[in-house]
């Protein structure tokens, strides 16, 4: 039972990456960006999938590839993916377990 004065689990709150994350990922060059892309979208459906289950299939990869990059640089770009049309969301990627992600039906080729 939860009152006024529990902390709210952790799937209900926000990830928000930490000033040193956000740097490192500035950092990371167009060819690391696109690379990560690809990473993503080669893990993508169609159909939605959780944001968690993404994360967790492109974990391995990115951390050995890219280990001067923090792992939240993977949401990042599922946002930016979005903005290009590229992928769809439904939900909070920051939220991984609530938030789902597919491939767009209409993406630009």
């Amino acid at each position: 039972m939860s009152d006024a004065t529990s902390p709210d689990p952790p799937d209900t709150q926000a990830y928000v990456p930490s000033a040193e994350e956000i740097l490192r990922m500035r950092a990371a060059s167009k060819e690391e960006l696109a690379a990560v892309d690809q990473m993503i979208l080669r893990e993508c459906w169609p159909r939605f999938q959780k944001v968690a289950k993404i994360v967790g299939l492109t974990f391995k990869e990115f951390g050995r590839r890219y280990e001067h990059l923090p792992f939240a640089l993977l949401q990042a770009r599922m946002e930016n993916l979005e903005e290009s049309g590229l992928v769809e969301i439904a939900g909070d990627v920051w939220l991984m377990g609530q938030s789902e992600i597919r491939l767009a039906t209409d993406r630009p080729r």
